[in-house]
């Protein structure tokens, strides 16, 4: 996949498109960079309505590649050495977003294919209370 980002876009516009692909990852934008393996502080996470010009300053439009074979830190690395934007990806796990600190080497596909298979029910509800 190929996300365009420019500096009218914003949080929530670059997520949206990026769960199209990847429905149980999230990115994170935060307001310094990090180094694999390494979390970020939550009160310097960016809100979903933020323009990516308020993260950086002035940005230069461009398109960013996307493989499910990325890895985690590959992407995160992807996003600020091209665009200078600090990203954590997250994963969903049942109704928690966690961040996948631990497991930067896995893939997309991998981190994605955890998250559905931990957040699928356990029972199936019409079968409950038999």
């Amino acid at each position: 996949m190929k996300l365009f980002l420019s500096s009218e876009s914003t949080v929530r516009d670059i997520n949206k498109e990026f769960q199209k692909n990847f429905p149980y990852l999230k990115l994170e934008f935060y307001r310094r960079k990090h180094n694999i393996e390494e979390s970020s502080y939550w009160e310097e996470s960016i809100s979903g309505n933020t323009l990516l010009k308020e993260i950086k300053g002035s940005l230069l439009p461009g398109m960013i590649t996307i493989n499910p074979l990325d890895t985690v830190a590959e992407l995160e690395q992807r996003f600020q050495k091209n665009f200078g934007l600090p990203v954590q990806v997250y994963r969903k796990t049942r109704d928690v977003w966690l961040e996948t600190v631990q497991t930067d080497d896995l893939t997309l596909e991998s981190q994605n294919n955890i998250g559905a298979s931990i957040s699928r029910p356990r029972y199936n509800i019409h079968t409950l209370f038999l």
